[in-house]
């Protein structure tokens, strides 16, 4: 589980921002929310973020997996640039770099793990966990910008192999991580692989609005009954009156004209390129709903579904991952498509039934903030200030009285995080 993350001189973030998972002393659903760590540690399930449009909630969900990216994907060619965008309304923030600082738990060792890069290299990374109460030391990489290299220490209880150290310092290149380098190598280091495979399986990628969940849902219905019946479930709890999902598979022969765009598209493998055109048949699957009503059981194809109802279906799906497993998400505009009496029931869904999954969204629905069930340790606010920088806060920094309504005190404008609107009237055209 996330403990922490800040960040620094990244997107919209100049000055350090810090986001925490740690509960506050508030008693409020504990055995809903939080999950005891360790004996004087609680961490959150849940944390909601809220701004006005631009004031930097999209970003901190990016900056997440662009960091979840940095430790996964390394680079082929030592030359290609970092895709870092850090600060642009400063003069001196570009020329900066920018960093990350995650503090997580796998079980119940810590660990930290620290960036700092620029478009061009790693400056710096390294990796501490604590396999007691002091901190121990993974390895930490400084990049020599004069002799185009990068030194890296080993801490002693990784057991390294020289042959290991070998392989590791001989394929650290400047414009990857060490951890990407290394879940890229046939060797196997039990504290890095521990630390790559958490960051692969229980950091999941950021759900957009314009996401497409369908597809991944209706692959894993196909692969599971027991899928299928929760996502049946599902819909028909947040009442959709939808009894059934069906899944047709039909053959489409490939003409002349289809097999041109085959040939031409960048989105299919050549292997399956190759397939396609030599037996020239594509299978194509469609999914339906069977919705039971007074008047009988009728089959509604997605296409003619409302928004909402295919918004939902993806997003169960996530729902059922997030209950099986303990996994981070990070959902943007949370509230597209959805009612805010479904967005509630995901929420509570979620908290009633997942044991260490932890979820992050973004919302412009502040309805959420009257809701009898929401701690106020899970809710946060982004708001830029007057030279552009977002600044990260949580309710739990105003001493507001538990009786007094957090949607209140938001609507008068006493937490701040809300849009600066000018005046309706325009002045006269032409």
């Amino acid at each position: 589980m996330i403990h922490e993350v800040r960040i620094k001189n990244i997107l919209s973030f100049r000055e350090e921002q810090i986001f925490s998972f740690e509960a506050t002393a508030d008693k409020s659903f504990e055995d809903l929310y939080t999950v005891q760590i360790k004996p004087n540690l609680k961490l959150l399930k849940l944390g909601i973020l809220y701004g006005a449009n631009a004031s930097g909630k999209t970003n901190f969900l990016v900056a997440l997996n662009f960091l979840r990216n940095l430790v996964l994907e390394a680079k082929e060619d030592k030359f290609k640039t970092i895709d870092f965008i850090p600060f642009l309304l400063d003069h001196e923030s570009k020329k900066q770099n920018g960093s990350f600082y995650i503090s997580f738990f796998i079980g119940s060792i810590r660990y930290i793990y620290t960036l700092e890069l620029n478009s061009k290299f790693i400056v710096q990374e390294k990796l501490l966990y604590y396999p007691k109460t002091q901190p121990a030391l993974v390895f930490n990489r400084v990049f020599n910008q004069q002799e185009e290299i990068a030194t890296i220490e080993f801490g002693d209880k990784l057991n390294l192999t020289s042959k290991e150290t070998i392989i590791l310092e001989g394929n650290a290149i400047k414009n990857a991580t060490l951890l990407s380098i290394y879940n890229k190598l046939n060797i196997n280091i039990e504290t890095l692989e521990l630390v790559v495979q958490w960051f692969k399986k229980n950091f999941m990628e950021i759900v957009k609005p314009k996401t497409n969940l369908t597809n991944w849902a209706i692959q894993e219905v196909e692969r599971s009954k027991k899928y299928k019946d929760f996502l049946i479930d599902i819909l028909q709890k947040a009442d959709f009156n939808i009894s059934d999902i069906i899944i047709e598979e039909k053959e489409e022969i490939i003409d002349d004209d289809l097999a041109e765009l085959i040939k031409d598209t960048s989105r299919i493998s050549t292997t399956e390129k190759e397939r396609l055109l030599n037996e020239r048949k594509l299978k194509l699957k469609s999914i339906s709903f069977l919705h039971r009503t007074n008047l009988g059981d009728f089959k509604i194809p997605m296409n003619l579904q409302s928004n909402g109802t295919a918004r939902y279906f993806g997003l169960g799906g996530i729902l059922n991952t997030l209950l099986e497993k303990d996994r981070l998400l990070t959902i943007d505009e949370l509230e597209t498509s959805l009612h805010y009496e479904l967005v509630s029931h995901f929420l509570k869904t979620f908290l009633v039934n997942s044991n260490q999954s932890q979820l992050i969204v973004a919302t412009h629905n502040i309805n959420i903030l009257m809701a009898d069930f929401i701690r106020r340790d899970v809710i946060w606010f982004c708001e830029k200030n007057e030279e552009g920088a977002t600044k990260l806060f949580s309710a739990s920094d105003f001493k507001i009285h538990k009786n007094i309504s957090l949607f209140n005190a938001y609507k008068i404008g006493k937490l701040g995080a809300k849009p600066n609107l000018g005046n309706i009237y325009l002045k006269p055209h032409g």
